[in-house]
This record gives C-alpha cells, structure tokens and sequence, in this order.
C-alpha cells in the first residue's frame, strides 16, 4: 500500500455502498473518492481557519479606523469652535474699528 493509499477498517456497509455508488457516478475508484473527500474535508478546515483569521484582523482594523474617525472627529469639532471664537473676536475688533473710521 503507497502514501495515497487509504485503508478503512470496521466502516458500516452502508456508507461503503454509498462510497461505491458515489465513486462510480464520478468514474473513480473508492480510494481515490476517499482521498478526495479527505482532501477536502482537510482544504475547507484550513480554509475556514484562514477566514477567521481574516475575519479577526480585518475587525481589528474596522475598530482602528472608526477610532481614527471618531478623534479626527472630534479635532475638526475642537478646530471650528476655536476658529468661531477668532472670528467673533475679530468681529469685535473691526466692528470697533469700523465705528472709529466712520466718526473720522
């Protein structure tokens, strides 16, 4: 028996008619759909091992760039109620200054 080679003991008749009737549907032998079911039971678990690890990063840096918004955010609202408080005051003075020039 090589390394590709499965061998199954004590499996209930039932799924190895099943296996039969399935191998020969695909034109394979039972060993060889058997190796191919493991091989993609094997392929899918490390396929979805990846995807939660995808998952998981690609949360972490959601989380990252909401908070980058939420503080570039709450500078621009820090920004204007500053920029407000100049113009107000500026107002202040060329209201002044305006009333000045037109008592010259």
């Amino acid at each position: 028996m090589d390394e590709s080679s499965v061998l199954i003991r004590g499996l209930d008749a039932a799924v190895v008619k099943r296996l039969n009737t399935k191998a020969k549907q695909m034109h394979l032998s039972r060993n060889e759909l058997i190796i191919q079911i493991l091989e993609n039971a094997v392929s899918h678990d490390l396929f979805a091992a990846t995807e939660e690890k995808y998952q998981a990063l690609s949360n972490h840096y959601m989380q990252a760039f909401e908070q980058v918004v939420k503080d570039n955010t709450q500078a621009l609202r820090r920004n204007t109620d500053t920029d407000l408080q100049v113009l107000k005051l500026l107002d202040g003075v060329f209201d002044d200054d305006g009333d000045a020039e037109t008592e010259e």
